[in-house]
């Protein structure tokens, strides 16, 4: 088994922390243009921390979840969840079409 962030990131072939870092870092960049958020564009994991998420042995914190999550196009549950089949091309590359949130 493993999670659907790391089929994405073997998928981008980022499995190697040289490859994936930077990658994150621009994402992060452009997170913090978006939001104006500067924080986030310094924000940079461990090599470390960056293996404890691939083999899904720990969650990224709240600002590295953002980037991620504004990356992938997925939540983070979703992207945490244990996927036992492959990933469909539907599945690998998030939709555009944006659902409406309900409200009273």
């Amino acid at each position: 088994m493993t999670t659907l962030f790391r089929r994405l990131i073997d998928e981008q072939e980022l499995r190697d922390p040289r490859a994936f870092l930077p990658r994150f870092s621009e994402q992060a960049r452009l997170l913090a243009e978006r939001d104006g958020d500067v924080r986030l564009a310094t924000l940079e994991p461990a090599v470390s921390t960056f293996e404890a998420w691939y083999y899904g042995q720990r969650l990224p914190n709240r600002d590295a979840r953002r980037v991620l999550v504004a990356w992938f196009g997925h939540s983070i549950e979703r992207l945490w969840l244990r996927h036992l089949k492959p990933l469909s091309r539907h599945e690998a590359a998030p939709s555009t079409v944006r659902v409406p949130s309900c409200t009273r």
